[in-house]
């Protein structure tokens, strides 16, 4: 039996390369139709599955992780922010009187 390295998933092809036992690297790769199969509920073992990248699908997903990403960063800097606001008095009392402002804008753009 052959078996084309490059068209197996990442798991596989390392086995392969390393020289490892072929038939742990069939295994893996029935265990991967099992999974595609009950995925795509296709309940003949006769069919090979074969999940093809679409380009719309790693745009979203690129930038939902991109978005992620930043979100994180945001969160963390304003934590930071926020603790060197609590710990420090003189920065406390100018970050509540910032904070008023920004309400009473608020309030006034509302009105």
């Amino acid at each position: 039996m052959y078996i084309d390295i490059k068209k197996q998933p990442p798991e596989i092809r390392k086995i392969i390369s390393g020289g490892k036992a072929v038939t742990k690297a069939i295994s893996l790769h029935k265990k991967h139709q099992r999974k595609l199969r009950k995925k795509y509920n296709v309940n003949t073992e006769k069919v090979l599955v074969v999940e093809k990248t679409n380009t719309f699908k790693f745009c979203i997903k690129t930038i939902s992780s991109l978005v992620k990403t930043l979100a994180n960063i945001l969160i963390f800097i304003f934590s930071g922010v926020g603790i060197i606001c609590l710990i420090y008095p003189d920065t406390r009392d100018d970050f509540v009187k910032i904070i008023y402002e920004n309400i009473s804008s608020l309030n006034q753009l509302f009105k």
